[in-house]
Protein backbone atom coordinates (compact mmCIF):
# COMPACT_ATOMS: atom_id res chain seq x y z
CA UNK A 1 0.00 0.00 0.00
CA UNK A 2 2.75 2.76 0.99
CA UNK A 3 4.15 1.53 -2.89
CA UNK A 4 1.14 2.55 -4.26
CA UNK A 5 0.98 5.94 -2.46
CA UNK A 6 4.51 6.62 -3.95
CA UNK A 7 3.40 5.80 -7.38
CA UNK A 8 0.76 8.45 -6.91
CA UNK A 9 2.72 11.09 -6.04
CA UNK A 10 5.27 10.17 -8.51
CA UNK A 11 2.46 10.22 -11.35
CA UNK A 12 1.59 13.63 -9.39
CA UNK A 13 5.15 14.73 -10.26
CA UNK A 14 4.82 13.31 -13.84
CA UNK A 15 1.69 15.64 -14.53
CA UNK A 16 2.77 18.44 -13.93
CA UNK A 17 6.15 18.26 -15.13
CA UNK A 18 7.50 20.42 -18.59
CA UNK A 19 4.61 20.15 -20.50
CA UNK A 20 1.95 19.15 -17.52
CA UNK A 21 -0.62 16.49 -19.17
CA UNK A 22 -3.65 15.98 -17.23
CA UNK A 23 -3.80 13.17 -18.80
CA UNK A 24 -0.93 11.35 -18.02
CA UNK A 25 -1.81 7.72 -17.47
CA UNK A 26 0.26 7.46 -14.48
CA UNK A 27 -2.64 9.61 -13.05
CA UNK A 28 -5.62 7.05 -13.49
CA UNK A 29 -3.63 4.16 -12.60
CA UNK A 30 -2.91 5.42 -8.99
CA UNK A 31 -5.60 7.90 -8.53
CA UNK A 32 -8.89 7.96 -8.12
CA UNK A 33 -12.08 10.79 -7.68
CA UNK A 34 -11.88 13.46 -5.60
CA UNK A 35 -7.50 13.32 -6.25
CA UNK A 36 -8.01 12.46 -9.44
CA UNK A 37 -9.79 15.80 -10.57
CA UNK A 38 -7.87 17.78 -8.54
CA UNK A 39 -4.69 16.66 -9.66
CA UNK A 40 -6.01 17.09 -13.67
CA UNK A 41 -7.71 20.56 -12.96
CA UNK A 42 -4.03 21.56 -11.12
CA UNK A 43 -1.62 20.27 -14.17
CA UNK A 44 -4.54 21.68 -16.64
CA UNK A 45 -4.27 25.17 -15.09
CA UNK A 46 -0.11 25.11 -15.08
CA UNK A 47 -0.28 24.31 -18.89
CA UNK A 48 -2.86 26.71 -19.79
CA UNK A 49 -0.42 29.23 -17.72
CA UNK A 50 2.95 28.08 -19.56
CA UNK A 51 3.88 26.65 -15.82
CA UNK A 52 5.45 23.29 -14.72
CA UNK A 53 7.11 21.51 -11.54
CA UNK A 54 10.92 20.75 -11.99
CA UNK A 55 12.94 19.69 -8.93
CA UNK A 56 16.60 20.88 -8.25
CA UNK A 57 19.99 19.35 -8.92
CA UNK A 58 20.79 18.13 -5.51
CA UNK A 59 17.00 17.50 -4.72
CA UNK A 60 16.11 16.99 -0.99
CA UNK A 61 12.10 16.16 -1.98
CA UNK A 62 11.35 12.93 0.11
CA UNK A 63 8.38 11.21 1.22
CA UNK A 64 8.73 9.42 4.49
CA UNK A 65 5.65 7.18 5.65
CA UNK A 66 4.69 7.79 9.54
CA UNK A 67 1.84 5.55 9.89
CA UNK A 68 -0.30 2.98 7.98
CA UNK A 69 -3.65 2.10 9.02
CA UNK A 70 -5.52 -0.70 6.65
CA UNK A 71 -9.09 -1.49 7.62
CA UNK A 72 -10.79 -3.84 4.44
CA UNK A 73 -10.39 -1.87 1.04
CA UNK A 74 -9.68 1.90 2.69
CA UNK A 75 -6.02 2.76 3.82
CA UNK A 76 -5.03 5.05 5.96
CA UNK A 77 -1.79 6.82 5.42
CA UNK A 78 0.29 9.38 6.88
CA UNK A 79 3.33 11.06 6.15
CA UNK A 80 6.34 13.55 6.07
CA UNK A 81 6.95 15.32 2.64
CA UNK A 82 10.03 17.36 2.02
CA UNK A 83 8.91 19.42 -0.90
CA UNK A 84 11.88 21.41 -3.08
CA UNK A 85 10.06 21.24 -6.25
CA UNK A 86 10.57 24.29 -8.64
CA UNK A 87 6.98 26.26 -9.93
CA UNK A 88 8.67 27.97 -12.90
CA UNK A 89 7.88 28.95 -16.63
CA UNK A 90 9.37 26.67 -18.93
CA UNK A 91 9.59 29.17 -21.81
CA UNK A 92 11.50 32.11 -19.68
CA UNK A 93 13.08 30.22 -17.04
CA UNK A 94 11.22 31.93 -14.47
CA UNK A 95 11.13 30.64 -11.28
CA UNK A 96 7.71 31.43 -9.82
CA UNK A 97 8.14 29.22 -6.33
CA UNK A 98 11.10 27.75 -5.11
CA UNK A 99 10.87 27.40 -1.33
CA UNK A 100 11.05 24.64 0.74
CA UNK A 101 8.83 22.96 2.78
CA UNK A 102 7.87 20.03 5.00
CA UNK A 103 4.28 19.32 5.42
CA UNK A 104 2.59 16.08 7.68
CA UNK A 105 0.20 15.22 5.13
CA UNK A 106 -2.92 12.10 5.88
CA UNK A 107 -4.40 10.42 2.61
CA UNK A 108 -6.72 7.72 2.23
CA UNK A 109 -6.35 4.97 0.14
CA UNK A 110 -9.36 2.60 -1.65
CA UNK A 111 -8.65 -0.72 -3.41
CA UNK A 112 -9.76 -0.30 -6.86
CA UNK A 113 -10.12 -3.93 -8.23
CA UNK A 114 -7.19 -5.04 -6.74
CA UNK A 115 -5.13 -1.92 -6.39
CA UNK A 116 -4.53 0.66 -4.64
CA UNK A 117 -5.32 3.85 -5.00
CA UNK A 118 -5.10 7.07 -3.93
CA UNK A 119 -8.41 8.82 -3.22
CA UNK A 120 -7.76 12.10 -0.99
CA UNK A 121 -5.01 13.63 0.56
CA UNK A 122 -5.34 16.61 3.15
CA UNK A 123 -2.21 18.66 4.94
CA UNK A 124 -2.52 17.87 8.80
CA UNK A 125 0.69 20.66 9.42
CA UNK A 126 3.08 22.52 7.13
CA UNK A 127 6.59 24.06 8.17
CA UNK A 128 8.98 26.71 6.22
CA UNK A 129 12.24 24.66 4.98
CA UNK A 130 13.01 21.19 6.39
CA UNK A 131 11.88 21.29 9.50
CA UNK A 132 8.75 19.57 11.81
CA UNK A 133 8.42 16.06 11.38
CA UNK A 134 11.27 15.79 9.15
CA UNK A 135 13.64 16.93 12.07
CA UNK A 136 11.64 14.90 14.07
CA UNK A 137 11.76 11.35 12.13
CA UNK A 138 15.18 11.36 11.09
Amino acid sequence: MVDAYLAAMEAFDQATADPPNPDHPALAATTVDPVLTEVRNLAASWKGFGQALRYPQSSVHEITPLTVEIDGGTATIETCNVDDGILYEPASGRVLNDKVTTAHDRATMTLVDGTWKLTTRVQVEKWEGVAGCAVASS
